[in-house]
């Protein structure tokens, strides 16, 4: 029997899902409200509320700790990167472009706008009016979403390469362009950017960060390498970490780097408050193959190949503890934690609202 505020969900053959589904809820009692969450082959997801209060107000709550879906949205194409800005996600969907979902009901994500790239969508990036997407062999695309319902592209920078990854912060935005490596942007007019510099790096394909006067780039078998980027028309190697496993992505937070690893090793937490001298502090070395992570104050999120979103403790960096999994039906690609929400990159099963509860 469910208590009021109470939310549940039953994961159910497709089959008793409908008949669910199909009952009359007024004989349950009126208070009562079925829901339907993602659907997935052969498995339905069926939230059941119960709310006794004297108003309609859900307020559900879950019973015990750990990470819950709250809704999904099915992209048209491979949703492989999201950022979220207020209540939009913009999901970078492969061959079907940008997506723009509205999620300021977190149970039902919308979408509310589609742009179509010149070619396909890897990695998105939000800052203010704007969304920069890499765009594989089309470079860089700049998008006004001033109004997110009417996406438009203003800009764009004709690459080398191959654009497959992008970030943008208050003074550059940094490109990942293959083997022509990473572009330094001045971004002064956001309709038209300006090369500054690049960088090359010992691997073509790379993933990065980047904070302050310093670019982290994860180089696979070559370790960590801090940039410098203080000028970025000259950026220079500051430090070169060498790890013991191939690394796959990184995420500064602070004056601490979070360096996924793959091959069993996991998560690597360094000290970075001098970037020129790098030191561990800490790891968790209990996943499969981790290849992007984002983090909040005191979590840590592993996007794990094998075994969807694991969660970590971070509040003691020298020692960090598991709290939580999800497991996904797809390859998760991509996440971005905002307090306790998780908005996942889901591969061909599009866009995940998640929630950790403690």
């Amino acid at each position: 029997m469910l208590s009021s505020g109470e939310r549940k969900e039953y994961y159910l053959t497709l089959r008793n899902a409908l008949n669910v589904l199909n009952m009359n809820m007024s004989t349950i009692g009126k208070r009562m409200i079925a829901k339907t969450g993602i659907l997935i082959p052969g498995l339905v997801v069926v939230s059941v509320f119960m709310n006794c209060g004297d108003d309609d107000s859900l307020g559900p709550r879950r019973p015990y700790p750990g990470v819950y879906l709250m809704g999904h949205y099915d992209t048209p194409g491979r949703a492989t990167d999201v950022a979220v800005a207020g209540n939009y996600a913009y999901v970078a969907d492969y061959d079907s472009g940008l997506q723009v979902i509205d999620v300021s009901d977190p149970f039902t994500p919308t979408s509310i706008a589609r742009l179509q790239m010149l070619d396909i969508a890897l990695r998105v990036d939000v800052m203010g009016d704007y969304a920069y997407v890499a765009n594989d062999s089309s470079g860089l695309q700049i998008v006004d979403i001033a109004n997110p319902a009417n996406p438009i592209i203003v800009g764009s920078a004709d690459t080398s390469g191959k654009a497959n990854n992008v970030v943008i912060t208050d003074n550059y935005l940094f490109l990942a362009d293959f083997i022509y490596g990473l572009q330094i942007y001045d971004m002064t007019n956001p309709g038209i950017p300006a090369l500054l510099g690049t960088y090359e790096p010992p691997v073509s394909s790379f993933q990065f960060s980047a904070s302050g006067n310093y670019a982290y780039l994860a180089c696979s078998s070559y370790g960590l390498q801090i940039v410098d980027v203080s000028n970025p028309a000259n950026p220079v190697l500051a430090a070169d970490y060498d790890t013991l496993t191939y690394v796959s992505n990184v995420f500064v937070f602070g004056n601490n780097a979070f360096v996924t690893q793959g091959y069993g090793y996991s998560l690597l937490i360094l000290d970075i408050s001098d970037p020129a001298n790098p030191s561990a502090i800490g790891s968790f070395n209990d996943a499969s193959f981790v290849w992007d992570v984002s983090v909040t104050a005191n979590r840590a999120c592993l996007v794990d190949r094998d075994y969807g979103l694991r969660l970590i403790d971070i509040s003691d960096p020298a020692n960090p503890r598991w709290i939580a999994l999800y497991e996904t039906f797809s390859f998760p690609m991509a996440v971005q934690m905002i307090d306790n929400k998780l908005y996942l990159a889901n591969d061909r099963y599009g866009l995940l609202v998640l929630e950790y509860v403690p």
